[in-house]
């Protein structure tokens, strides 16, 4: 279950990360955050996430072995691939998902709306999430719940 849960939060901080956009510098020598190219389309791999939940905060990269990753069209379409093998004797779990994606500048939010999922339902991250960082190598996206659940997700350009 815990498995299920982190995987769902997981899913809402990548969407959350789209959907806020700063200024501040990023690490791999972009220019920042907030840039006049955003949204940069193409495929994202979740490399890094941080959950805060019941009030315990959570960090760490993404396993080797665990595959998220999110394709933006240029057509207003994304596709969200998530794998990961399962452990000690559980079921690899893996979905698709697939919908229609926004960016509004004004707010710096992304919108996705889910149209369909694959055979195995993880979790949804649809709706509005911040954009925190979108430059042409990085994206950051925070996805946060009414409940105190905040999901912050750190994805390369593949």
């Amino acid at each position: 279950m815990k498995k299920i849960k982190f995987l769902s939060v997981f899913l809402m901080m990548l969407l959350a990360n789209f959907a806020l956009i700063s200024c501040g510098s990023d690490d791999d020598g972009d220019s920042g955050g907030a840039d006049t190219g955003a949204p940069y389309t193409g495929v994202w791999k979740a490399v890094h996430m941080e959950i805060i939940e019941d009030g315990e905060e959570f960090s760490g990269n993404v396993p080797g072995n665990c595959i998220m990753e999110l394709t933006l069209n240029d057509d207003g379409t994304y596709k969200y691939y998530y794998y990961f093998p399962g452990e000690d004797g559980d079921e690899d779990e893996e979905t698709i998902e697939n919908g229609t994606w926004s960016f509004d500048a004004e707010t710096s939010k992304i919108n996705c709306e889910m149209t369909s999922v694959g055979d195995y339902f993880v979790s949804t991250f649809w709706g509005e999430t911040d954009v925190l960082t979108w430059t042409a190598s990085k994206m950051v996206l925070r996805f946060a719940e009414d409940d105190g659940y905040v999901q912050t997700t750190t994805f390369v350009r593949k």
